[in-house]
């Protein structure tokens, strides 16, 4: 009877940490999305720039480095600031 229950706890926490990473990479891929809807590389006025929402920020002339970099970068930046915000907001409650 022991080894049966000892087998269900095991099932048990198996599954959780299942739920835990999928829930983790669905977090992941939505983050990932929404940071390459929002931020783009866009032409306007037959220039390039970096866009946030298709609204030009940062035009590629200012930028120490190619713009595609500087996109990935942003991208980077973005998800990771959402990835510590939510722990800050989950961990409050």
């Amino acid at each position: 009877m022991m080894i049966r229950f000892r087998t269900l706890l095991e099932w048990i926490r198996q599954f959780r940490e299942n739920s835990r990473l999928r829930r983790l990479a669905k977090r992941k891929a939505e983050l990932e999305e929404v940071a390459y809807n929002v931020l783009q590389i866009r032409e306007f006025s037959g220039k390039l720039f970096v866009c946030y929402r298709d609204i030009p920020v940062i035009e590629q002339s200012q930028l120490d480095c190619p713009v595609e970099i500087a996109v990935r970068e942003a991208r980077i930046v973005f998800i990771e600031y959402f990835k510590h915000t939510a722990t800050k907001t989950y961990s409050r409650q």
